[in-house]
């Protein structure tokens, strides 16, 4: 097994762990309205699903309902874990999460490159994460930045090293032509 698939396989990983801190950590944030949002759980699934991508990049030789039922399973956990208690939109979410896990790697295993699956939810998290990046990076650099902004700075810089890692590396390993 070439060195190149640990080292995909790693980044794939690394991101989708610190990621998946973030994603978790806006799940379980009340907000001030009271009203339920989608988009942390989006985060949480997609990183989810690059820690799927990664896997199958190392071992490719694993079989898709395996890798399904892996993320099944990490949802399961974090269900039981944290929640504790019966939740629609969270059987909903888990739902959801099983059904694109096993769709995107259909189209990846149609493609026949397992990037393709990484490639996705990086591209994925990089879209939810934007708009709260733009509007933490402008609370700290304006004029009388509050007082916690400057301690998600640091944190946002590696979440955006590991996802702009993540996604050119998947990129260029599944849009890449097969040399004949």
């Amino acid at each position: 097994m070439p060195v190149t698939m640990w080292m995909r396989g790693t980044v794939y990983g690394a991101a989708a762990l610190v990621s998946g801190y973030w994603g978790l950590r806006a799940v379980f944030t009340p907000l001030p309205s009271g009203r339920f949002f989608w988009w942390p759980l989006i985060a949480f699934g997609a990183s989810i699903l690059l820690l799927i991508g990664g896997v199958w990049t190392v071992f490719p030789q694993l079989r898709k309902r395996w890798l399904v039922a892996l993320a099944g399973t990490i949802a399961l956990v974090v269900w039981a874990a944290f929640v504790r208690e019966f939740s629609v939109p969270y059987l909903v979410f888990g739902l959801v999460l099983v059904l694109v896990a096993w769709a995107v790697l259909a189209i990846a295993s149609v493609r026949g490159k397992t990037e393709t699956v990484a490639f996705v939810a990086s591209l994925t998290l990089s879209i939810i994460w934007l708009p709260a990046s733009i509007y933490s990076l402008r609370a700290t650099l304006s004029t009388i930045p509050p007082a916690n902004n400057a301690l998600v700075l640091g944190p946002l810089l590696v979440l955006w090293a590991l996802l702009a890692a993540s996604f050119l590396v998947s990129g260029f390993a599944s849009l890449r032509t097969r040399s004949t």
